[in-house]
């Protein structure tokens, strides 16, 4: 998962979409072999997805994806 750009924006909110269709539960089925530097990416993705996508979040809530997406957090090592 490696977008630069424009594309990045539009991949950061089909991810917001696609998380939540499936839920947090299933995604994590889906990327759970990911190394540390898709794991950024990742993150960069959500933060993306979030503020330009077609949910709206408050700015705080782009900067603490953890309060709607607490089981991808804990796994790309934000909470503990």
């Amino acid at each position: 998962m490696d977008f630069d750009g424009e594309g990045s924006y539009d991949h950061g909110g089909v991810l917001i979409c696609l998380i939540d269709s499936i839920g947090e539960k299933k995604f994590l089925e889906a990327v759970k072999l990911m190394n540390q530097e898709e794991k950024n990416h990742l993150k960069a993705y959500l933060s993306v997805g979030m503020e330009y996508g077609q949910k709206s979040f408050s700015y705080d809530d782009i900067k603490n994806y953890q309060k709607y997406y607490p089981l991808i957090a804990e796994q790309l090592g934000e909470l503990r």
